[in-house]
């Protein structure tokens, strides 16, 4: 009886396979298979992630000017921006994409919000930076403002830290006063 079963279950499996990659290679030589990754990405949530970079440049403003109340209250609104973006609007494995860039933006927010001081924060913010800038390298956004990934090589106890600004001069938001102008654009995101 078990084994009866278990024949019956694999040719069911088999037949649905076979039924799923006939009905693939029809779609494909019609030219309607449009691949996960490659799908367009609506304008809509172009649109919402450009209000959560907004958010994310008085974020970066707040630590390059040394000022940590301005700083957790920036994050507050970055993490309101982020909450308000429609992550349905997106499938496949951009879905899983955003899904992991979301969830690290919001945790390293939520620890920028909560932690004391400027260096702790700072070492948060690092991952809200890199996670925006795939983000925004992977999606896009709708902005008339340039979006530039600056780049210091000296953040981050000289690891390096990546940001994202909207003006080419260099307000480092690692070293803060300490070295503002420290840093170089490396490439503009959405020309």
């Amino acid at each position: 009886m078990i084994i009866i079963l278990v024949t019956a279950f694999t040719f069911q499996s088999t037949l649905r396979a076979e039924n799923t990659i006939t009905a693939y290679k029809t779609d494909l030589q019609a030219g309607s298979i449009i691949f996960p990754g490659n799908t367009p990405v609506p304008e809509a949530f172009k649109k919402q992630l450009s209000l959560v970079v907004d958010a994310y440049i008085l974020l970066k403003d707040a630590f390059a000017a040394d000022q940590e109340s301005k700083a957790t209250q920036a994050a507050k609104s970055t993490l309101d921006a982020l909450k308000k973006v429609e992550m349905g609007l997106i499938r496949g494995e951009d879905h899983i994409l955003w899904m992991n860039q979301y969830r690290a933006i919001m945790t390293n927010l939520n620890m920028i919000i909560d932690m004391p001081g400027l260096d702790m924060k700072r070492s948060h913010f690092s991952v809200v930076s890199e996670n925006m800038t795939e983000a925004v390298k992977s999606f896009g956004i709708v902005s008339d403002k340039p979006v530039y990934l600056e780049f210091c090589p000296m953040a981050n106890d000289n690891k390096g830290g990546y940001w994202l600004s909207n003006d080419k001069a260099i307000r480092n938001p690692y070293l803060g006063g300490k070295m503002p102008a420290c840093g170089k654009v490396t490439e503009t995101l959405n020309q």
